[in-house]
């Protein structure tokens, strides 16, 4: 299959001329169809310097395409010409993320973001600049105020026993244009813990990493938010309590450290469960209040 991707507004944030922050979701997906065997085409209006960015870019986000701008070479064998039209079997632009976001249910598993808190240690004689924090707690209800709305959820013990921690970066307010702050295993260690997940960061010695420890000694900073997937019959949600349990994890992604921490974003295939889940229920009670309804009219 064939698969033309946009880069501004799509794989990145719109910030033309300039890069915006990059769209892991999509990158991720684009990345999965590519190891899957299909073509993937760069289809965007850049040429020159802004395109060789583009270029660049992506491929430090382990993203290469097979074609830029140009058909591949199957179509314009068949067709016997080069047309200025990229032929492909998927357009994904960002007027059509939403049914990307559907298809990845099938290919991949789309990232969560969550919030916590973070600590540094402010000790004079300290030669290292050390960040800790508690991602995930187990069997502790919290209240998720997603943007669709809100839900309580619970990470239940051992759904970190099989997660890959292998390779996640710390960034500041998600920035990948930077070179991260830390990174697993080296430089920043997530620790499966009786009670959850502990992270510990070693930060370089940099004036942008000391300003951030800095901070967050002050409390100036005090937000991180951390990405992970939960597989395919990973959690369970109850419309009755309105609660979801998370008892899989099967990756942490990327750490960053935020100054306005945003709205956890739940997965589409989640909340697309948890509404279903719902539906079900409130079908379910109005057949029971029709049924009685029935049952009081003929007594």
């Amino acid at each position: 299959m064939i698969i033309a991707v946009d880069f501004d507004g799509t794989l990145v944030e719109n910030l033309y001329p300039k890069i915006g922050f990059a769209k892991r979701d999509v990158f991720d997906y684009v990345k999965a169809r590519k190891n899957q065997g299909d073509t993937i085409i760069l289809w965007t209006c850049r040429e020159g310097e802004l395109l060789e960015d583009a270029l660049s870019f992506c491929k430090e986000n382990d993203l290469i395409f097979d074609h830029v701008n140009d058909n591949a070479t199957r179509v314009t064998k068949a067709f016997g010409n080069n047309s200025r039209k990229i032929y492909a079997d998927i357009y994904i632009d960002d007027k059509s993320l939403s049914s990307i976001k559907h298809s990845t249910r099938s290919r991949t598993t789309m990232k969560e973001l969550r919030i916590c808190e973070i600590r540094a240690d402010a000790a004079a004689d300290a030669k290292t600049l050390i960040i800790t924090g508690m991602p995930i707690m187990y069997d502790t209800p919290t209240v998720i105020n997603d943007k669709k709305g809100q839900y309580t959820e619970i990470i239940r013990n051992g759904a970190l026993d099989s997660a890959d921690l292998s390779d996640a970066r710390l960034l500041y307010n998600h920035d990948l244009n930077k070179v991260p702050l830390a990174r697993t295993p080296k430089t920043m260690q997530l620790i499966r813990d009786p009670a959850g997940l502990r992270m510990v960061a070693d930060l370089p010695d940099t004036p942008e990493a000391k300003s951030v420890h800095t901070a967050v000694v002050r409390g100036d900073l005090s937000g991180m938010s951390f990405a992970f997937t939960v597989p395919k019959g990973g959690d369970r949600y109850d419309p009755a309590t309105n609660t979801r349990e998370i008892f899989k994890i099967s990756k942490i992604y990327e750490v960053s450290i935020v100054p306005f921490p945003a709205y956890p974003q739940t997965s589409i295939e989640a909340r697309s469960a948890m509404q279903e889940s719902a539906r079900v229920e409130r079908e379910k009670q109005a057949a029971i209040i029709t049924a009685n309804t029935i049952m009081m009219k003929e007594v």
